[in-house]
């Protein structure tokens, strides 16, 4: 960084001394009329000049009363610079006034720098006047005498002539950042001066606007301008999160401030990774299994880790990541249980990752070699088909394939109940295709209505064989299974009907078709039950009705065989229903009134009873069944009893209710 600040500081001067080479004096204008003569003149300690001015062709005026001279001393130059010091004592790598004044007297290059940069150091060399009293727009003369220790005039004089002009400053512009952790760096273009015009702008100064609407300056030392390019640039530090409003200013050797750039905002984020990790190890726990281990990162952010995979130790080789998640900063061991089905080199690398997100390059490459220990995928799918020619089709799928597949292995049984037959392999040579044709047993056909199993498994060369995946085969019978015997169907409490049939039962049955129809109708419903039961519970019958029951029996081929023998079944409900409640009776003009609380169930009907003391024998007096809850008596009399009973659609008879005796109505008495 400090080598290319003194580049520009050379590139900087050896052109303004190019530019003012015929010139020993300097002129600059501020737009509020003040004007700056500076000169070049090397003056020995205590020496000093007189100042004179002539407006066009008018006479000479001296503009100072006392010879203009710089600091004698180290005290005196330490109090003329005032502020400047810190800035030189970094600048110069001194520590004390006098040593800096002395290396200001020695070093004419960097004194003519610091005399432009800073009018403290200007006016502490004696280098400078200002002069308030000239309109903007004359055409004057400034000459400058040497004048020795005791005020006298040398005889060593240089003279300029300039049209007052003020000069303006351009604000810099296309202000850019880029950053390294905490280091920031500026970028930002400042016109070169066109045809070797002074437009008097030596150095910038960079500021970060506050909340409070002022800036604060944040170069401590100079930013010297490079005139010999439009670019400009600036490096600074800053703590890593803080964000900033950056503008920059331009700086003429007057110590004018030119007007800010655009404002950037500056978000410094940690964009530097931290360094990978070292010593990663692989090694093989199992066939299936790697165990990757390093040591833990010592960067001081270091806070996760991503483990990779490579099929290549070369640097380029492409990368597969292993963890989905970073792991923990002491979580340094990982295992890979995703190899590939195949024998192979494999290599292993670790990145490390810093809390800002930052992933370090990879790691060493750890190697591990595998051996083929893996059989191929498992086939899926197994499906099995009984074609008309009578053998039997299989086919399956096969996900993956590997590199040194074989040829997939079919076996098959005949499942009879208490067989201790073992599976058959029934290919003898390779079978590479997804699909595969069974003539039989012995190349003779299949049993009708046997079950057989067949599985279907994968092998390599190296004889890894997969799990295998199987599939039932029944066999369809030809002819139409027997009728099935025993059928009967008994009522469930008026709810439900249940039908059975017998066990005995031929192999191959695919299910049952259960047939019912109403007692008197020709309406006939078919209930498909499975092949392995012998019992139908209809829930869906009515109470009271008739049914009529049969079945017959569906094999595998679709043959459906004779209907058996049939059964009829009454349907009803022997659980009576409540007794009625609440019954009065009262005498009326046309009789015993009887009424009663209707009971709040499926019923056919009541009936109503009479006798002439509580315990003695009740008479019906309704002669049949009513549905309403009001009897009217009309050979009844007042003294009478009366009970009523309900009767449901099974034709229960509810318990008898408490009886009631007629009343006459008040009204009546």
């Amino acid at each position: 960084m400090k080598q290319k600040l003194n580049r520009i500081l050379t590139a900087w001067f050896l052109l303004c001394l190019s530019v003012n080479a015929q010139d020993t004096l300097r002129i600059a204008v501020r737009p509020d009329s003040s004007v700056f003569i500076y000169h070049s003149i090397y003056l020995p300690p205590s020496y000093g000049f007189n100042i004179y001015r002539r407006a066009g062709s008018g006479a000479e005026k001296k503009l100072n009363e006392e010879p203009v001279k710089g600091a004698v001393s180290g005290g005196e130059f330490r109090t003329m610079i005032g502020g400047a010091f810190e800035e030189l004592q970094a600048a110069f790598k001194e520590s004390s006034a006098p040593e800096i004044l002395a290396s200001l007297r020695s070093r004419p290059v960097d004194a003519r720098l610091y005399t432009f940069a800073y009018q403290e150091v200007a006016r502490a060399l004696g280098r400078v006047f200002v002069d308030h009293r000239v309109p903007l727009g004359s055409r004057v003369t400034y000459r400058i005498a040497v004048v020795d220790p005791f005020g006298n005039e040398t005889g060593e004089s240089h003279q300029i002539t300039k049209q007052l002009n003020a000069h303006n400053i351009q604000p810099p512009s296309r202000l850019e950042y880029s950053n390294r952790e905490d280091l920031v760096s500026l970028q930002w273009n400042y016109p070169v001066p066109a045809g070797g015009r002074d437009d008097y702008v030596i150095r910038f100064d960079v500021y970060r606007q506050l909340s409070t609407g002022k800036e604060e300056r944040l170069n401590r030392g100079l930013i010297v301008r490079n005139e010999a390019s439009e670019k400009q640039s600036f490096a600074f530090r800053a703590p890593v999160g803080e964000e900033l409003n950056i503008v920059i200013r331009a700086v003429d050797i007057t110590g004018q401030l030119g007007p800010p750039s655009a404002a950037i905002r500056i978000v410094l984020k940690d964009n530097v990774p931290p360094s990978p990790p070292t010593d990663v190890t692989a090694g093989l726990l199992d066939r299936r299994i790697v165990e990757v281990t390093w040591p833990v990162s010592v960067e001081a952010d270091a806070a996760a880790y991503h483990v990779y995979r490579a099929a290549s130790a070369d640097d380029n080789a492409p990368l597969n990541r292993l963890t989905t998640l970073p792991l923990g900063l002491l979580q340094t061991l990982f295992r890979d249980t995703t190899l590939p089905a195949m024998r192979g080199t494999w290599f292993y690398r670790v990145t490390a990752v810093d809390r800002s997100g930052n992933e370090s390059k990879p790691s060493n490459a750890a190697m591990v070699m595998v051996e083929d220990q893996w059989a191929p995928a498992t086939p899926t799918g197994l499906t099995a088909e009984f074609l008309r020619d009578r053998r039997v089709r299989l086919r399956w799928q096969s996900p993956e394939r590997p590199r040194d597949f074989q040829t997939f292995i079919i076996m098959r049984k005949k499942l009879v109940r208490g067989s201790p037959d073992v599976p058959t392999r029934i290919n003898s040579t390779d079978v590479r295709e997804t699909q595969f044709l069974d003539d039989g047993e012995a190349g003779e056909g299949f049993q009708e209505g046997a079950v057989y199993r067949y599985w279907v498994s994968a092998a390599d060369s190296t004889r890894n064989v997969s799990d295998s995946v199987w599939v039932d085969m029944v066999i369809p019978r030809l002819t139409p299974p027997s009728a099935p015997q025993g059928v009967s169907a008994l009522n469930d409490r008026g709810i439900r009907v249940i039908v059975r049939w017998s066990e005995l039962q031929p192999e191959g049955i695919a299910s049952f078709i259960v047939h019912r129809c109403t007692q008197g109708a020709r309406d006939t419903t078919r209930t498909l039950v499975p092949g392995d039961t012998r019992e139908y519970r209809d829930e869906s019958v009515s109470s009271p009705a008739t049914y009529i029951y049969w079945v017959s029996a569906l094999d595998s081929s679709g043959y459906e065989s004779a209907p058996s023998v049939r059964d009829t079944v009454m349907v009803r409900d022997f659980t009576p229903p409540r007794a009625v409640r609440n019954i009065r009776a009262e005498a009326t003009n046309n009789g015993i009134a009887v009424t009663w609380e209707p009971v709040p169930e499926s019923i056919a009907g009541y009936r109503v009873f009479r006798a002439p003391i509580a315990t003695g024998s009740y008479v019906e007096i309704t002669r049949s069944l009513t549905r309403e809850t009001r009897w009217v008596d009309r050979e009844g009399k007042p003294g009478d009893w009366y009970r009523v009973q309900v009767y449901d659609l099974s034709g229960n008879e509810s318990a008898p209710a408490q009886p009631a005796q007629a009343t006459v109505k008040r009204s009546d008495r």
